[in-house]
């Protein structure tokens, strides 16, 4: 998919910069990591994968996609509260 969406975009250039087309398909693709990070939430209910963080009285567990967006910093630790 991504190959068709490069060619047909280079048809299309015309005066458009490289750096604007490298933009323009990088931003595709982070939406379709985006749109495959929500699929894959529903493909196997019956599995989940967690991290697990060790306080001095509790154990928490974290959904491993929480986790991934904990430490790319797109979410913040409070949203895990409670």
């Amino acid at each position: 998919m991504l190959r068709e969406r490069l060619h047909l975009q280079r048809d299309e250039l015309g005066a458009e910069s490289g750096q604007e087309a490298v933009d323009e398909m990088l931003s595709q693709v982070e939406a379709l990591q985006g749109e495959y990070r929500r699929r894959r939430v529903g493909l196997h209910p019956h599995y989940k994968n967690y991290l697990f963080f060790l306080t001095d009285t509790d154990v928490l567990p974290i959904l491993r996609d929480c986790y991934v967006d904990l430490v790319r910093g797109e979410a913040i630790a409070s949203e895990f509260a409670g």
